[in-house]
């Protein structure tokens, strides 16, 4: 499901690696597994802007380590204010990202 929705936004393109939780043998609810993504690009932790719309997922990349970016979509909408109060930033469209 992954691949198919950044080929929808236009991004898959854009990204060196594309992963899953599968590639890891865990979950977003896990934070190894942030942790293991840093050490898979050979960056600190706290180099790393992690980006999603789901609030727990950002939640824990928070409490990993990493730098949150909070994602609009419409399926966490009655999420966005517990998303910005976990994040360090959040967007509505990816062209925000510049301003990061």
């Amino acid at each position: 499901m992954l691949d198919p929705c950044l080929k929808r936004l236009e991004i898959y393109d854009l990204f060196a690696n594309v992963w899953s939780c599968d590639d890891f043998s865990t979950t977003k609810a896990d934070p190894q597994i942030y942790i293991k993504v840093a050490e898979k690009i050979g960056q600190p932790i706290e180099n790393i802007l992690f980006l999603d719309d789901n609030y727990n997922a950002d939640k824990t990349a928070k409490s990993a380590g990493m730098s949150v970016c909070g994602v609009f979509d419409e399926s966490s909408a009655e999420y966005v204010d517990d998303i910005k109060n976990v994040a360090d930033h959040y967007i509505y469209n990816f062209d925000e990202l510049l301003n990061i």
